[in-house]
Protein backbone atom coordinates (compact mmCIF):
# COMPACT_ATOMS: atom_id res chain seq x y z
CA UNK A 1 0.00 0.00 0.00
CA UNK A 2 1.52 3.40 -1.14
CA UNK A 3 1.58 6.09 1.43
CA UNK A 4 -0.86 9.34 0.18
CA UNK A 5 1.15 12.41 0.66
CA UNK A 6 -0.10 16.00 1.88
CA UNK A 7 -1.44 18.48 -0.41
CA UNK A 8 0.42 21.95 -0.73
CA UNK A 9 -2.10 23.45 1.57
CA UNK A 10 -2.02 20.77 4.24
CA UNK A 11 1.25 21.12 4.32
CA UNK A 12 1.18 24.05 5.03
CA UNK A 13 -1.25 23.88 7.24
CA UNK A 14 0.07 21.76 9.66
CA UNK A 15 3.31 23.76 8.99
CA UNK A 16 1.65 26.79 10.41
CA UNK A 17 0.06 25.02 12.96
CA UNK A 18 3.63 23.40 14.57
CA UNK A 19 5.61 26.31 14.14
CA UNK A 20 2.91 28.19 16.15
CA UNK A 21 2.71 25.63 18.95
CA UNK A 22 6.63 25.50 19.18
CA UNK A 23 6.78 29.45 19.87
CA UNK A 24 3.73 29.38 22.24
CA UNK A 25 5.53 26.68 24.23
CA UNK A 26 8.69 28.71 23.91
CA UNK A 27 6.81 31.77 25.46
CA UNK A 28 5.18 29.62 27.97
CA UNK A 29 8.45 28.67 29.86
CA UNK A 30 9.45 32.80 29.58
CA UNK A 31 6.25 33.70 31.20
CA UNK A 32 7.25 30.70 33.81
CA UNK A 33 3.49 29.30 33.04
CA UNK A 34 5.44 26.50 32.21
CA UNK A 35 8.25 25.07 34.50
CA UNK A 36 10.92 23.10 33.93
CA UNK A 37 12.44 21.48 37.11
CA UNK A 38 15.95 20.08 36.78
CA UNK A 39 19.30 20.38 38.71
CA UNK A 40 20.62 21.76 35.23
CA UNK A 41 20.59 25.38 35.17
CA UNK A 42 21.14 25.24 31.40
CA UNK A 43 17.93 22.73 30.95
CA UNK A 44 15.20 25.86 30.51
CA UNK A 45 17.70 27.84 28.11
CA UNK A 46 18.19 24.62 25.68
CA UNK A 47 14.57 23.69 25.38
CA UNK A 48 14.13 27.20 24.42
CA UNK A 49 16.90 27.24 22.12
CA UNK A 50 15.89 24.30 20.44
CA UNK A 51 11.59 25.44 20.52
CA UNK A 52 13.49 28.45 18.47
CA UNK A 53 15.48 26.67 15.93
CA UNK A 54 12.12 24.20 15.85
CA UNK A 55 10.04 27.30 14.87
CA UNK A 56 12.59 28.96 12.49
CA UNK A 57 12.77 25.58 10.69
CA UNK A 58 9.19 25.37 9.97
CA UNK A 59 8.23 28.90 9.46
CA UNK A 60 11.11 28.42 6.67
CA UNK A 61 9.10 25.90 5.21
CA UNK A 62 5.87 27.36 5.37
CA UNK A 63 7.52 29.77 3.26
CA UNK A 64 8.94 28.24 1.24
CA UNK A 65 5.68 26.25 0.34
CA UNK A 66 3.76 30.05 0.07
CA UNK A 67 6.44 30.92 -1.83
CA UNK A 68 6.61 28.50 -4.31
CA UNK A 69 3.34 26.43 -4.21
CA UNK A 70 1.14 29.85 -4.17
CA UNK A 71 -1.43 28.00 -6.84
CA UNK A 72 -2.59 25.51 -4.31
CA UNK A 73 -3.15 27.91 -1.40
CA UNK A 74 -6.80 29.01 -0.99
CA UNK A 75 -5.16 32.45 0.09
CA UNK A 76 -5.30 35.57 -0.92
CA UNK A 77 -2.06 36.56 -3.29
CA UNK A 78 -1.25 39.62 -1.15
CA UNK A 79 -1.36 37.91 2.49
CA UNK A 80 0.91 35.28 0.33
CA UNK A 81 3.14 38.22 -0.32
CA UNK A 82 2.81 39.88 3.36
CA UNK A 83 3.80 36.51 4.22
CA UNK A 84 6.79 35.71 2.52
CA UNK A 85 8.27 39.36 3.03
CA UNK A 86 7.25 39.56 6.58
CA UNK A 87 10.58 38.97 7.65
CA UNK A 88 12.93 39.15 5.03
CA UNK A 89 15.99 37.82 7.80
CA UNK A 90 14.32 34.51 8.06
CA UNK A 91 16.02 32.82 5.44
CA UNK A 92 19.71 33.37 6.43
CA UNK A 93 18.77 33.07 10.06
CA UNK A 94 17.64 29.59 8.87
CA UNK A 95 20.31 28.92 6.30
CA UNK A 96 23.11 30.05 9.31
CA UNK A 97 21.50 27.79 11.57
CA UNK A 98 21.54 25.05 9.41
CA UNK A 99 24.96 25.37 7.95
CA UNK A 100 26.68 27.84 10.32
CA UNK A 101 29.31 25.66 10.79
CA UNK A 102 29.53 23.66 7.96
CA UNK A 103 33.62 23.70 6.91
CA UNK A 104 32.76 23.17 3.31
CA UNK A 105 31.58 25.76 0.86
CA UNK A 106 29.74 27.67 3.60
CA UNK A 107 28.26 30.15 2.66
CA UNK A 108 25.73 31.25 5.57
CA UNK A 109 28.36 32.26 8.10
CA UNK A 110 27.32 33.65 11.53
CA UNK A 111 27.48 37.45 11.40
CA UNK A 112 27.06 39.97 14.39
CA UNK A 113 24.06 42.04 14.57
CA UNK A 114 23.77 45.02 16.97
CA UNK A 115 20.12 45.62 18.30
CA UNK A 116 20.50 48.99 19.08
CA UNK A 117 17.54 49.85 21.86
CA UNK A 118 18.14 46.62 23.53
CA UNK A 119 21.66 47.19 23.80
CA UNK A 120 22.72 44.06 22.46
CA UNK A 121 24.88 42.27 20.05
CA UNK A 122 24.22 38.39 19.20
CA UNK A 123 24.34 36.54 15.94
CA UNK A 124 21.74 34.41 14.74
CA UNK A 125 22.86 31.42 16.68
CA UNK A 126 22.47 33.06 19.55
CA UNK A 127 19.35 33.44 21.91
CA UNK A 128 18.19 36.85 23.78
CA UNK A 129 15.16 36.68 25.90
CA UNK A 130 14.34 40.16 27.27
CA UNK A 131 10.72 39.53 27.62
CA UNK A 132 7.36 37.33 25.96
CA UNK A 133 7.63 39.47 23.43
CA UNK A 134 11.20 40.62 22.98
CA UNK A 135 12.82 37.10 21.86
CA UNK A 136 15.92 37.52 19.63
CA UNK A 137 17.90 35.61 17.03
CA UNK A 138 20.31 37.41 15.13
CA UNK A 139 19.08 40.49 13.59
CA UNK A 140 15.39 39.58 14.35
CA UNK A 141 12.93 39.58 17.11
CA UNK A 142 10.93 36.01 17.16
CA UNK A 143 7.74 37.61 18.29
CA UNK A 144 7.82 40.18 15.15
CA UNK A 145 8.01 36.56 13.27
CA UNK A 146 5.50 34.86 15.52
CA UNK A 147 2.90 37.48 14.72
CA UNK A 148 3.46 37.30 10.98
CA UNK A 149 2.49 33.87 11.13
CA UNK A 150 0.03 33.36 13.56
CA UNK A 151 -1.62 35.82 11.12
CA UNK A 152 -1.44 33.23 8.61
CA UNK A 153 -2.03 30.29 10.65
CA UNK A 154 -5.38 32.53 10.98
CA UNK A 155 -6.02 32.35 6.96
CA UNK A 156 -4.57 29.40 6.29
CA UNK A 157 -4.10 26.56 9.26
CA UNK A 158 -6.49 23.70 10.16
CA UNK A 159 -9.60 25.94 10.36
CA UNK A 160 -9.32 27.31 6.92
CA UNK A 161 -9.32 23.63 5.77
CA UNK A 162 -12.45 22.46 4.34
CA UNK A 163 -11.92 18.51 3.86
CA UNK A 164 -10.85 15.95 6.45
CA UNK A 165 -6.92 16.44 6.78
CA UNK A 166 -6.56 12.66 7.81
Amino acid sequence: MEAESLSPAHAFALLLEIACENFELMQAIIKQEIRIESSNMRASSCIQMALAKYFIANVFRARRICKDDKTYLAVDKLEQERFIESIPALPRVRNVNEHGYDVSNNRSKPSMHEHKLEGVILDETSLIVLGPEKILMGPINLFDLYHATERMRELAGFKSLKEEIF
